[in-house]
């Protein structure tokens, strides 16, 4: 089975989203810590189920690609697709991009520890 979502997106939005793209310049190293707002976008990859049949992680869930956002320093960090699950350790907020992913908000100074999972926790 192949599930595949769209959703019309005026004009004005898809200048939207180019705008808020353009504005972050691309790191080549691992955002370690946010001292300020960061925000998170998750983009699916591909299934936990390898072409054998076994499986390489958590059943419910695709790997995926995040894509970390340093607000204040205008910097994002991309991850390669191997990750399967955010563990947050902070309050934080989901919503739904214009992009269809999935976009974490986090208001607060946070470290990141990366593995097969990430974690997300205050840096307080």
């Amino acid at each position: 089975m192949k599930i595949n979502m769209e959703v019309d997106l005026t004009v004005e939005n898809l200048d939207y989203i180019e705008k808020v793209f353009s504005q972050y310049d691309e790191s080549t190293e691992e955002i370690n810590e946010i001292k300020g707002r960061a925000i998170i976008h998750m983009y699916p990859k591909s299934d936990t189920h390898n072409k054998n049949g076994s499986l390489d992680g958590f059943i419910d869930a695709l790997f995926f690609e995040a894509h970390i956002y340093d607000v204040d320093n205008n910097r994002v960090y991309r991850t390669g697709a191997t990750k399967d699950e955010i563990q947050i350790d902070v309050e934080s907020r989901v919503r739904f991009f214009k992009d269809l992913s999935t976009m974490i908000i986090i208001n607060t100074p946070i470290k990141i520890r990366y593995g097969q999972s990430m974690t997300v926790y205050s840096s307080k």
